[in-house]
């Protein structure tokens, strides 16, 4: 992995004197590179790289994302085999955009989180169970589902009140009120 992203001028300016050339998980390997020459070049060097141990990259699960770009782009060819462009793909469970918003990724969370959710209605309507332990429940298997990665997204007021609205449907349910009893308060 070195020697393919070693290479002068790669990657993509990160701090005041170095680059960051790439984003490695396990086995998932993301390349970074600021014009469509040198990312159309990186994915070869990486193949070229890792056919010399015995490695191959899968070009049905290779994606190029061109973040920013409007521009039609002339394809990536690794072989003889040319890698999807997409618009937007998940990464280590977030959702990355061409156009860099997070709006995909929060409606993304939010359908996660959701799904957790649904799954402990059971639970929300069970009288048995105290409203602390509903409510360490909740917070112990749902919130961290919804806080995964909220580090790196940026907060807006818009995204703010999304996941606001949410929680809140989410208390009120396991409060056991309905909307209509809200509004006669």
């Amino acid at each position: 992995m070195c020697k393919a992203t070693a290479r002068h001028g790669t990657g993509i300016q990160w701090t005041g004197f170095g680059r960051l050339t790439d984003l490695d998980f396990a086995i998932d390997i993301t390349l970074l590179e600021e014009t469509a020459p040198k990312l159309q070049e990186a994915p070869s060097v990486l193949h070229l790289e890792a056919s010399k141990i015995g490695l191959q990259i899968s070009s049905n699960k290779s994606k190029i994302l061109w973040i920013g770009s409007t521009d039609a782009l002339s394809p990536v060819v690794i072989d003889t085999e040319t890698l999807e462009s997409v618009d937007n793909f998940c990464y280590l469970g977030s959702m990355i955009c061409h156009d860099g918003s997070i709006n995909r990724e929060v409606r993304s969370r939010i359908g996660k989180v959701a799904a957790v959710f649904r799954r402990l209605n059971v639970v929300w309507s069970l009288v048995s169970f105290s409203l602390n332990i509903k409510l360490c429940l909740y917070s112990s298997t749902v919130v961290p589902i919804a806080l995964y990665a909220s580090e790196t997204r940026k907060m807006t007021v818009a995204i703010s009140h999304k996941i606001n609205v949410f929680q809140l449907r989410c208390l009120r349910r396991i409060l056991q009120f309905r909307y209509a009893d809200l509004l006669f308060v």
